[in-house]
């Protein structure tokens, strides 16, 4: 997916030790890249929010893209912190855009395209199910 080097900062497991996300930092592209893995929980989503915040002190980042092509589940549970706590707290840090590359699940995209919804007024957000489109649009915020 990347043409540049790509660090891997920390891999967050699930309850069963199973793989939840790994976190990659693209230096290039000021980017915090999330790969996702498996089925997401509303009280998962807001870990991962939370851990990805711990680990802002490390790299500076102002894009974040999520590849949640792996994973299913419907988090909608979750919409209430990410856009009234998550992403104001995401733009007071500098993050200036935010792209998810989605899964086919339909539980996944209804609790996507809502958080979209709600985001677009304070961060530039967007869905794709193409990785080169999504790369091109991140990097041109």
């Amino acid at each position: 997916m990347f043409t540049t080097p790509v660090e891997h900062l920390s891999t967050l497991t699930d309850a069963f030790g199973a793989p939840l996300v790994d976190y990659h930092y693209v230096a290039a592209d000021q980017l915090l890249f999330l790969h996702w893995h498996g089925h997401l929980t509303a009280a998962e989503i807001i870990r991962v929010a939370l851990a990805a915040s711990q680990l802002r002190p490390q790299r500076s980042w102002q894009r974040i893209l999520n590849d949640k092509r792996g994973s299913s589940g419907d988090w909608a549970e979750a919409l209430p912190f990410m856009l009234y706590e998550w992403v104001p707290n995401a733009v007071a840090h500098g993050i200036r855009a935010m792209a998810d590359l989605i899964s086919p699940d339909v539980g996944n995209l209804v609790a996507s395209e809502a958080f979209i919804r709600g985001a677009l007024h304070q961060l530039p957000t967007a869905l794709f199910t193409d990785e080169a489109e999504a790369l091109r649009w991140i990097r041109s915020k």
